[in-house]
C-alpha cells in the first residue's frame, strides 16, 4: 500500500492520507480505489467521516537498508569462500571492517555471501580496542 500511495502522490493525485478506518482519501476527501491498471485514483465517493490530514503518508519515506545475515558459521569462512570465488584479497580493518582490494566494504548479500556495499571510511572518532597478549 505504501508503495501504491507513493506512486499515486508522485504522479499528480496529490497529497493522500490513510484514516482510521483504513479509507485512503486524498486532498478534497474523495476515497481513492484501484484502478484498472493497479493504480490508485479517485473515485466519485467522498469519506464520509472527519479527514485528519495528520495521517497523510510521506511519499519519499527515508528508505530501509536490508540488512542479511550470513550462511556461514564463521566470518573466517565466509572471507575464505568469497576470495576463492572472485572478491579478491579481503582485509579485516582495525575497526572490525572487512574490505576489499578496492576500499570497498563488504556486506553480506541475499545469499548469504559477502560482496562490497560502498567505499570504506574509518570513523575519525574510532579508537581501537586494546589487544589483551596471551600468557
Amino acid at each position: 500500500m505504501t508503495e501504491a500511495i507513493a506512486y499515486a502522490t508522485a504522479n499528480g493525485q496529490g497529497p493522500l492520507s490513510v484514516q482510521v478506518d483504513g479509507s485512503i482519501v486524498n486532498q478534497t476527501g474523495q476515497i481513492m480505489t484501484y484502478d484498472s491498471d493497479g493504480n490508485l485514483a479517485p473515485s466519485s465517493e467522498n469519506y464520509e467521516g472527519i479527514i485528519d490530514p495528520s495521517l497523510v503518508i510521506d511519499p519519499a519515506p527515508d528508505p530501509v537498508e536490508e540488512v542479511y545475515e550470513s550462511r556461514f558459521s564463521t566470518v573466517d569462512d565466509a572471507i575464505a569462500y568469497a576470495e576463492a570465488n572472485g572478491q579478491g584479497v579481503l582485509t579485516i580493518q582495525p575497526d572490525g571492517v572487512i574490505t576489499n582490494q578496492n576500499l570497498e566494504y563488504m556486506v553480506y548479500d541475499s545469499d548469504g555471501n559477502l560482496a562490497p556495499g560502498g567505499y570504506y571510511q574509518t570513523s575519525p572518532d574510532f579508537i581501537p580496542a586494546p589487544v589483551v597478549a596471551d600468557k
